[in-house]
């Protein structure tokens, strides 16, 4: 007599399951809350609903940095930089005197140009904002408020020479958008929020 094959057992169907805004980790979506479009798990859900009742921002959720906050930290950045240019310029200015050699007013270019990079570069890739901006409160992130990073935060200085070459029409801009953002935070796709 010839057996007949055992009947496959039936697939038990996967359940549905998403990511928790809070803390990212994976649960199944009928264990879960969605609250304005946002999947919440039950341990989050206590946090969740404190920081609706403190009016903090939710995951996905910024207060941009309008126009005017940006360009007080601009205005401020400047300023600190124009005095550091200032004492730059002054040292290669007496080398240059002593020495007699014009090659020194091209040195004190670059070391100017570099102070700019480098301070742009260092404080937002490290702290996520530049000097000004800390004083304002502000911060630079990308779309989903991760840091920006060293290499962003280099691309994003050249990217701002960018928006003022063209009579600042990339920093009004920001003015104008719903997200507030200037030219080179659409070219290095950041925003600038408070946290």
């Amino acid at each position: 007599a010839v057996l007949a094959p055992a009947a496959a057992p039936e697939a038990i169907p996967a359940r549905p399951t998403g990511w928790c805004a809070l803390c990212q980790g994976k649960f199944p979506t009928e264990e879960m809350l969605e609250f304005r479009g946002q999947l919440v798990c039950a341990a989050c859900k206590p946090a969740y609903f404190q920081r609706i009742r403190e009016g903090a921002p939710l995951p996905g959720e910024f207060r941009y940095g309008g126009f005017w906050a940006r360009f007080s930290a601009k205005f401020i950045d400047g300023f600190l930089l124009g005095f550091m240019n200032i004492l730059v310029s002054g040292f290669f200015a007496v080398l240059a005197g002593a020495a007699g050699e014009p090659i020194i007013g091209l040195l004190a270019y670059l070391v100017v140009f570099g102070i700019g990079i480098a301070y742009s570069t260092v404080l937002v890739g490290a702290y996520g904002a530049t000097l000004g901006k800390l004083a304002l409160g502000l911060r630079v992130v990308r779309p989903d408020g991760s840091p920006v990073g060293y290499g962003r935060a280099f691309c994003r200085h050249f990217a701002e020479i960018l928006s003022s070459l063209i009579f600042c029409v990339g920093y009004l801009m920001a003015a104008f958008d719903v997200q507030k953002r200037s030219l080179h935070d659409r070219i290095c796709d950041t925003r600038v929020i408070y946290p």
